[in-house]
């Protein structure tokens, strides 16, 4: 009996992972930005951010079919804007398999407040004053003063926690109100509850020793926590902290189960028997297994 033609299973991708960089004259904008929005403070800041830092997200675009040499613009219309107003003849761009414009994030260009702290001290270092940020940006001076200082206070560790999560400024006020043991062991809390609320952190400064905070507060008597409050929250804390610890005592072994799964499962469908088998008999479980193939686990990816 003669073999059936092997035929390779296609992933297919919504990018072209290398991208390139595109003559900004040749990319076709699919929409026409509002006049309000390049009046808006989103819109100083954008400007801003790229200036000081460049482009955090890189457009997307779709390869016209003729032979132009024309990019369909499908993301980041406010960017390329703003680089061809500073003077950019190209940019860098994510390649689109398809031309639909629904499935990109509209806000990836928005700064986070960590990514604003770090760009207004690039910005300073570059000798650009406080005062001109204020102006670009539409803030009040103290607004940027408060931006600059963001982590003057917060211990190393804990910014390395939150480096790629998105904590509002008012947590990181709270933060500073504890010593650095005590803002470790918040940051910790918070990470394994998924929760980054300024709610969250004075929650935990309410239930935190006075030997642990950097200013002992003098709040008045209505403002403080009951005794019966204090006690319910310091019972829910150790329950959670000790959950917490669980889950991070397993980790490495689910890490390095699923390492080695991911690698079985990888020697199996790399067989081309298995591989035709599954792909003529059961697609449903070799697509599954390709997308566990595909998956990082020490990126934080589930399975």
């Amino acid at each position: 009996m003669d073999e059936p033609p092997k035929e390779e299973q296609q992933i297919n991708r919504s990018f072209d992972l290398k991208g390139m960089n595109i003559p900004i004259e040749r990319l076709l904008p699919t929409k026409k930005l509002p006049p309000h929005v390049l009046k808006s403070s989103k819109y100083k800041q954008t400007e801003v951010s790229i200036r000081e830092i460049g482009i955090i997200e890189p457009p997307v675009v779709f390869r016209q079919k003729d032979a132009s040499g024309q990019y369909l613009l499908l993301d980041g219309h406010m960017r390329v804007q703003i680089l061809e107003n500073l003077g950019h003849t190209e940019v860098f761009c994510l390649m689109s398999t398809d031309d639909e414009t629904h499935t990109y994030n509209r806000m990836i260009n928005r700064l986070n407040p960590m990514q604003e702290h770090y760009m207004i001290l690039r910005a300073i270092e570059r000798g650009v004053s406080e005062e001109s940020l204020a102006r670009n940006l539409g803030l009040d001076i103290d607004r940027i003063k408060e931006k600059r200082n963001l982590l003057k206070g917060i211990c190393a560790e804990v910014v390395e926690m939150f480096k790629s999560r998105d904590v509002p400024a008012s947590t990181f006020q709270v933060l500073k109100k504890m010593k650095p043991v005590r803002q470790i062991q918040t940051a910790e809390l918070m990470v394994g509850a998924n929760n980054y609320s300024s709610t969250y952190a004075k929650a935990m400064l309410s239930l935190t020793p006075a030997d642990k905070l950097e200013v002992v507060p003098n709040a008045k008597k209505e403002e403080r926590l009951s005794p019966e409050q204090i006690a319910g929250m310091e019972t829910e804390l150790a329950h959670l902290e000790t959950e917490y610890k669980v889950a991070e005592q397993s980790l490495g072994d689910d890490v390095l189960t699923l390492v080695v799964y991911r690698g079985y499962i990888s020697r199996l469908v790399g067989n081309h028997e298995v591989l035709d088998y599954l792909n003529q008999r059961h697609p449903e479980i070799l697509q599954e297994f390709q997308r566990i193939i595909k998956v990082s686990v020490t990126d934080g990816q589930q399975i």
